[in-house]
């Protein structure tokens, strides 16, 4: 009988090249949905309690208070108009965030003080903020400038700070870093978006801050622990991350 070995060899490597190809390629940063976040700090709990809409933008964010916070209940409500939206908190105060189709953040429009945002491409260049003031001419504008290498913000510098990141190259930013989350508890969107996990901030070349991360069986962040330079010891703050 003819030996078909060398022939069963070559079909069994195109199998497995083939299945090689099926295989997931990574995690999908992009289609990360945050449904709770436990920020812990100083024996204070913040619980965050959020749902989306049919087109995965945030839709509320609820927030109840544990520890030191008990009795705590806040709440923001999102509404959508195309690409922009507004934000209403348990106040009734509602302010206007207008944002492209990209996702990207282009104004802000606050009682308080305003901010517009600069992009360079993509990357966010510029954030402008002006704040009222008593005097003529009754504002205050100040700038805050990004500059970015390899996918990821270099340094942030305002006025004479000037902060900067260590990254793990070996893994992608996402949605619970701390970049990230800042921004996303304060606007349900983030306006700054690096391509890896940042992991330490030095402001003017002194360290500031140190990022350890946990991560769930999918590579997803499930807790992130920020322990924060302050003379004359740290400060720690947990958060821990639940998603849809």
């Amino acid at each position: 009988m003819k030996n078909n070995t060398p022939l069963l060899v070559i079909f069994l490597a195109m199998i497995c090249s083939f299945a090689s190809c099926k295989k997931s390629k990574g995690l999908n940063t992009a289609a990360i949905k945050i449904a709770t976040i436990d920020y812990r700090h100083n024996n204070e709990l913040e619980h965050y309690s959020i749902t989306y809409d049919a087109y995965n933008n945030v839709d509320t964010m609820r927030i109840t208070g544990g520890g030191s916070a008990l009795g705590h209940n806040a709440f923001k409500a999102f509404a959508y108009i195309g690409s922009s939206y507004s934000i209403t908190d348990e106040t009734g105060y509602t302010f206007p965030v207008y944002a492209n189709t990209a996702g990207m953040i282009l104004s802000i429009v606050q009682s308080a003080d305003s901010m517009s945002f600069v992009y360079n491409g993509t990357q966010l260049a510029t954030l402008y903020d002006v704040s009222p003031i008593l005097n003529p001419p009754y504002y205050v504008l100040s700038s805050t400038q990004y500059t970015w290498s390899g996918g990821d913000v270099a340094s942030i510098y305002t006025n004479s700070i000037n902060e900067t990141y260590d990254y793990d190259k070996s893994k992608s930013g996402q949605a619970g870093d701390i970049i990230r989350i800042n921004q996303f508890l304060g606007l349900g969107l983030s306006y700054t978006k690096t391509s890896h996990l940042p992991i330490d901030m030095y402001i003017s070349g002194t360290w500031a801050e140190k990022y350890y991360y946990q991560f769930d069986s999918q590579g997803r962040i499930s807790q992130m622990q920020k322990v924060t330079n302050i003379a004359p010891a740290t400060d720690t703050a947990i958060y821990q991350y639940t998603y849809y």
